[in-house]
């Protein structure tokens, strides 16, 4: 009942996901990710399990292939269940269980996958390829434009109310955790108000960098705070 497309940038080195489902919150379960290692979705009957199990085998030196063989093999209802990998350095994989119910299916290209269930078509899925590849901006405008042009297209049949855009990058303010990280958790309008979330979001960002008073907020773990100056 989900739809994602998982994105990678050469130049930047940024990977990154966009996802819209008709249920609630699904940011809080579906995406799994760590910087410098990459993105794992799980979707359809999902299980948390096996994308932080995923995360942990990729920060380990598992390929995305090796990942999802090994969780095949541990689960009895992958059938059941959707998985999609992309790494920091592009590598990617993904399932999708032949129990999870139609239309299902997912697409892999060079630096992108596009992957669903429960969707009015595989058109679907062509559909956030295209408008990634043919969109201009940054991973996240790409992404997004991607997951957009997926909706338009029919995306799930139960239609559309929550969505996450992440992206990840070796240059992102550790403190801060992921570069993008933005959730809508339920809204009849969900892909509106998660487009005005990234710009609102970058126009915070820019403003916060632009004050010397925030320069603390790039120390790494464990260094000691000092107050900033006012």
């Amino acid at each position: 009942m989900t739809f994602s497309l998982l994105g990678f940038d050469a130049n930047s080195q940024s990977v990154g996901i966009c996802s819209i489902t008709s249920t609630p919150a699904h940011g809080s379960r579906c995406p799994h990710f760590l910087q410098d290692v990459g993105i794992v979705a799980t979707q359809g009957l999902t299980n948390r399990h096996h994308g932080e199990n995923c995360i942990t085998l990729l920060a380990n030196g598992v390929s995305p292939e090796e990942c999802l063989r090994l969780t095949k093999a541990d689960d009895i209802n992958i059938e059941y269940r959707q998985l999609a990998i992309m790494t920091c350095k592009g590598q990617s994989a993904a399932h999708t269980g032949a129990e999870t119910r139609d239309f299902k299916g997912h697409i892999i290209t060079d630096h992108c996958i596009a992957v669903g269930n429960i969707l009015t078509g595989e058109k679907v899925l062509h559909a956030m390829l295209d408008g990634f590849t043919s969109s201009n901006g940054d991973l996240a405008d790409r992404l997004l434009s991607g997951a957009r042009s997926g909706e338009m297209a029919g995306g799930e049949i139960n239609g559309a109310y929550s969505a996450f855009l992440i992206v990840i990058r070796p240059d992102q303010i550790p403190a801060w955790g992921a570069h993008i990280d933005l959730r809508i958790d339920y809204s009849p309008n969900v892909t509106d108000v998660l487009t005005d979330a990234l710009a609102q979001y970058r126009k915070w960002a820019r403003d916060r960098l632009g004050n010397t008073k925030y320069t603390l907020d790039n120390s790494p773990p464990g260094a000691p705070l000092q107050p900033p100056a006012y």
